[in-house]
């Protein structure tokens, strides 16, 4: 084992992961300090010791067994408790040692490592904690300057000498926090840029393996009908296998429009103009009335009164086709009156857009996941599952959210909510 394995593996225990790569760093360093404050305390207090002098044992004593105590905290996972202590410690210190500095040496200015040390190690997400600190500081400062309450005899007490300190620390304060503010952003846009790739990795994986079947499905039905028809010498039978290899093509056709969308989706920029809403819906319902799942539907579109809103024209149709396609596709044929409705309304700042239908409705079970890629919520699906996952993604492409409440049997309605 190498060297700079067997110190990590010292200071934050062999067994233990840190996945966050600030804190762990965080954690090697705190150990690290502890580590070097407590071999600080046995080579002073040896030295000393070889040269007569017990007079600062306590003192070598003290930091031996608070830089022991905060290594094995931050072994243990708490490593802002850990440092917590070491600044404690090491302003105990320093106070000790500037409030008995007769000949004004400047031992007081360790206070400005111990405000620098607070901040930096506390960190951003961890600043109020670190000003805290900061705030003893200062105080420990201003009483071992002046004395107060302890030498009220002191005499050399300077007006310029404090608030020149205190300047100093407001500066360091303020220098640091303003690179530790950089450094989070940084870091939480490299979070969120790695949760992108993973979602992006994670969704390739799902829909190379989903679309590959999906793709594979229909050709193998139509090589199969295909083979069928060889065999057959029947007009009739040779067209009713011909209509079904026609329905398999539109199946397929139809998947491969949604993944054009869902690639458009994904990569082209947003295009936004001033839209219309009301003119806009009913071109999408005029362009959807004759399909084959729109036979006995009634569509109807209620909007109140004059609605424009600001967006993408391509994502809203892709959002509003989907939720219509779906709403025709699951429709109850059972029922006497199959209906879909198209309700749209202002909010203050937010155009909210409902498309609500009558059909099946959706299992309670399967709500959590109906904008899942690939996600099919019931047998009766003949889709590919990517319709509501590419509406809720476009939606969110515009800066929208898209929502759905169902009951099995009754309906479902599924809300859009825009920014105006």
């Amino acid at each position: 084992m190498g060297i700079k394995k067997w110190l990590r593996n010292f200071l934050i225990g062999r067994m233990r992961y840190i996945p966050e790569y600030t804190e762990y760093k965080r954690t090697i360093l705190v150990g690290s300090i502890c580590l070097a404050s407590i071999a600080i305390g046995v080579i002073d207090g040896a030295l000393d010791m070889l040269l007569g002098n017990t007079r600062f044992t306590p003192h070598y004593v003290l930091v031996i067994a608070v830089s022991l105590v905060s290594l094995l905290i931050n072994r243990a996972g708490r490593s802002s408790v850990a440092i917590a202590l070491q600044l404690l410690m090491a302003n105990a210190i320093v106070y000790y040692f500037a409030l008995a500095d007769r000949s004004n040496t400047g031992t007081y200015l360790f206070f400005v490592s111990n405000t620098i040390g607070a901040v930096a190690f506390f960190g951003y997400k961890e600043l109020r904690v670190a000003l805290l600190f900061v705030l003893l500081t200062t105080l420990l400062f201003l009483s071992s300057h002046t004395g107060w309450p302890w030498q009220v005899e002191k005499t050399r007490v300077s007006i310029f000498v404090m608030v020149n300190f205190m300047c100093v620390i407001l500066a360091c304060v303020m220098i640091i926090t303003i690179m530790l503010r950089i450094n989070h952003r940084a870091e939480r846009t490299i979070e969120a840029k790695n949760e992108e790739l993973v979602k992006a990795n994670a969704e390739l994986d799902r829909f190379v393996y989903s679309a590959s079947h999906d793709m594979k499905a229909p050709l193998s039905s139509i090589m199969g009908l295909l083979n069928l028809s060889d065999k057959s010498t029947d007009l009739t039978e040779l067209r009713h296998y011909t209509q079904m290899m026609r329905g398999r093509v539109r199946d397929l056709e139809k998947f491969i429009y949604e993944i054009m969308d869902y690639a458009r989706n994904a990569r082209q920029e947003l295009v936004t103009e001033t839209l219309h809403v009301k003119s806009f819906i009913d071109q999408v319902v005029a362009e959807m009335r004759y399909s084959e799942e729109a036979s006995g539907v009634e569509v109807e579109v209620d909007v109140e009164g004059e609605i424009t809103v600001q967006t993408d024209p391509a994502r809203l149709k892709m959002v509003l086709v989907n939720l219509l396609a779906n709403a025709l596709k699951y429709r109850d044929t059972t029922k006497h009156r199959p209906e879909v409705h198209i309700r749209v309304r202002k909010e203050p700042e937010r155009v909210v857009m409902e498309v609500t239908d009558n059909g099946i409705g959706i299992a309670a079970e399967h709500l959590p996941k109906v904008f899942d890629m690939f996600y099919r919520a019931t047998e009766r699906s003949s889709g590919s599952g990517l319709g509501l996952y590419i509406a809720r993604e476009a939606a969110g492409r515009l800066g929208g959210v898209l929502t759905v409440s169902s009951h099995e049997g009754v309906g479902s309605s599924f809300r859009l909510s825009l920014n105006e």
